[in-house]
């Protein structure tokens, strides 16, 4: 049996969490790339809002919200590791709503979405706080990756804002 020295530890521990910070690293900017996504969908990539009708336009349609609904950027996502070392990080995806234009303030809805790291190719995105199982197993090799969780997004949106008779 070979003795494990202490630089086989430091070394086998520098592997791990060079690991753990790659896939943590993955998933953040896979939430970047469904954010992207989402906006250029919608037509909002490059667009910005007004905040208070005399500021100027600094505000994104599309973005990302921690867990007290504040704006904060896709780097700054806190993760947590299952036991396997597998990340997951929640997320607010918030997109703001107007009557039109020049109506203010703007509307921001939000869905809270859970993405699960299963491999560097596959990435399983979650809508929280819905009745029915809303999972997206989502294989970043594909052409358009992010195409049905997208059309989900704005269906739930749309949900959001519909009248029961």
């Amino acid at each position: 049996m070979t003795t494990l020295t202490y630089q086989d530890l430091c070394k086998q521990y520098s592997q791990y969490t060079n690991k753990l910070s790659q896939r943590r690293a993955l998933l953040r900017e896979q939430i970047r790339q469904l954010q992207i996504a989402l906006a250029t969908d919608l037509g909002l990539l490059e667009k910005l809002y007004r905040k208070q009708f005399n500021q100027e336009p600094t505000e994104p349609y599309v973005r990302l919200l921690d867990e007290n609904n504040e704006p904060i950027e896709f780097f700054q996502l806190k993760a947590q590791f299952n036991a396997q070392g597998e990340p997951n990080i929640t997320f607010k995806l918030a997109l703001a709503l107007e009557e039109n234009e020049n109506s203010y303030p703007k509307t921001l809805t939000s869905l809270v979405i859970t993405a699960y790291y299963i491999s560097d190719t596959l990435i399983n995105f979650v809508f929280q706080d819905v009745t029915e199982n809303f999972a997206f197993p989502t294989n970043l090799e594909d052409e358009q990756p992010f195409e049905p969780l997208i059309q989900a997004y704005k269906e739930l949106v749309l949900k959001t804002y519909e009248l029961k008779n």
